[in-house]
């Protein structure tokens, strides 16, 4: 996810994913534009998680 709006202008980086009904995930994986693969087990819902590539 890469944001922009216009000259001099931005969105924030921020990617909300939402669990509907659901209070627990096994496992969050994020594939990087670089290729390489980041793996976040026992996500729970209402939680933040940062996310860096290379991490």
């Amino acid at each position: 996810v890469i944001p922009s709006r216009g000259f001099q202008s931005s969105v924030d980086y921020k990617l909300i994913i939402g669990l509907g009904n659901r209070t627990k995930v096994d496992s969050m994986k994020v594939i990087w534009p670089d290729r390489s693969v980041s793996s976040y087990p026992d996500s729970t819902r209402q939680s933040e998680s940062a996310c860096c590539c290379g991490s």
